[in-house]
């Protein structure tokens, strides 16, 4: 149940995005897209930041005075994880892991997003939710719809075969529970011990700890990639998989996205992040996207199932 709209403001509310030099540009972007979208919140904007030096902290500040926000950064220095193997991951990746070191203790409600993720409808209802004594909420992975794609994972990280699975994509706290119970620090304690354990890392170990003790949101909050086509009102589009809306693999489905990042990046320090293309390419993404139109039927059809069933559940 949600709480009363009244009661929105007396919640001390904040958004926060973690990065490291290389995205820092796609972080401004999802931060810009939380403000414009935020209604009658007051929330802090926190940029959680990774091995950023002096002229990426200057150009983030550039960004935010250009749009008019505050964008407070919070300066994390990466544990060393020398002899790990992080293979295509960042160590930036398990930044999230060490927020409740450095969000203040003021805040009572956060709502985390991946870098990659925008929102693109109203997201006030998250900060006025009811979370029935849970300490996060979220939404299943896309691929828990694929049994057996996730029950070789589930078993690797130690959870059971019948457990639900969240994409860590965007995560809403309970931020006044802290104190009762630190998910957070019990997942970074569980990872530090055992990393070459979690291949998904910090989203594997949340997954651990918060395993039967998270509040299952709607899809249209973290609408992945492979939702997309059964999600008719998205609030936050994450943009999962490697071909990214600023990347020049972008996919047809995520154009509107691609414009929102090369409108918003033009006059920025990452102007060269979203380039423009030739007309040429574009239109081949189109025909590529409707040519494998058929092919994607029956995903489809099997995600839309299993987020159906789920409903209520």
């Amino acid at each position: 149940m949600p709480l009363d709209e009244a009661s929105i403001d007396s919640v001390s509310s904040a958004v926060i995005v973690c990065s490291d030099g290389r995205m820092l540009g796609p972080a401004c972007c999802a931060l810009l897209s939380a403000w414009n979208n935020l209604g009658p919140v007051k929330a802090r904007l926190f940029l959680l930041v990774v091995d950023v030096d002096a002229k990426g902290k200057t150009d983030v500040r550039d960004f935010a005075a250009r749009h008019q926000i505050t964008i407070e950064m919070l300066d994390l220095i990466a544990p060393s994880l020398e002899g790990h193997d992080f293979g295509y991951w960042s160590v930036a990746t398990i930044a999230r892991l060490y927020m409740d070191t450095l969000v203040p203790e003021t805040v009572s409600r956060l709502l985390y997003l991946d870098a990659d993720t925008l929102a693109v409808a109203s997201i006030a209802p998250l900060f006025a939710l009811d979370m029935a004594g849970h300490p996060a909420g979220a939404v299943d992975d896309c691929l828990m719809a694929f049994p057996a794609k996730m029950s070789e994972r589930k078993s690797r990280i130690g959870m059971a075969a019948g457990a639900r699975y969240f994409n860590a994509g965007v995560l809403l706290f309970d931020w006044s529970m802290l104190p009762q119970r630190n998910v957070l620090k019990e997942a970074r304690e569980i990872f530090l011990s055992e990393p070459e354990r979690y291949p998904f890392k910090d989203q594997d170990v949340l997954n651990v700890v918060l395993a039967g003790n998270w509040l299952a949101l709607d899809p249209r909050w973290n609408t992945q990639t492979g939702l997309m086509s059964i999600v008719d009102k998205p609030a936050i589009q994450h943009f999962t998989g490697s071909r990214k809306p600023w990347q020049s693999s972008w996919k047809w489905m995520h154009r509107d996205a691609r414009r929102f990042y090369r409108h918003t990046l033009l006059a920025s320090a990452w102007s060269d992040v979203c380039s423009s293309e030739r007309i040429l390419a574009s239109i081949g993404k189109m025909l590529s996207h409707f040519g494998a139109a058929v092919g994607r039927v029956r995903k489809t059809t099997i995600v839309r199932s299993y987020f159906r069933s789920i409903r209520g559940a």
